[in-house]
């Protein structure tokens, strides 16, 4: 509420037709719903962003190289590989973070994961 009273663009998920994810503009008396896989997401939306600042990902674990390990479906990496952002940041606890975790092709790296005691600069995410 902070953000968006002082005027900060915040764009959020939001699946939309065929189970696409866009990145939707949040506004501060925008009603938020649960979607099918139960996230909270805008009930609706006039905007949509295709260039932002920084993406926060969420993650089930991630390694020091930048490696996610998402629930499977592939609705961040896909977003993430169309899309232009600057920096990719995971929030963590530190036992989520992994000597190493699965990964596919399709995967994108992140560039930063911030846990509750440390800052990990990921060498092979897109700066």
């Amino acid at each position: 509420e902070s953000l968006l009273k002082a005027k900060i663009d915040i764009y959020v998920p939001k699946l939309i037709e065929n189970n696409k994810m866009v990145a939707a503009r949040l506004c501060l008396s925008e009603t938020l719903v649960k979607n099918n896989y139960k996230f909270l997401e805008p009930r609706t939306f006039q905007e949509t962003a295709s260039k932002v600042d920084i993406v926060v990902v969420p993650g089930v674990a991630f390694s020091e190289a930048g490696v996610r390990l998402g629930r499977g479906l592939g609705y961040y990496d896909r977003w993430l590989s169309e899309n232009s952002y600057s920096r990719a940041i995971g929030l963590a606890y530190d036992h989520q973070i992994l000597a190493s975790v699965p990964a596919s092709k399709h995967d994108i790296n992140i560039t930063e994961i911030i846990t509750e005691t440390r800052r990990i600069f990921c060498p092979s995410g897109k700066l």
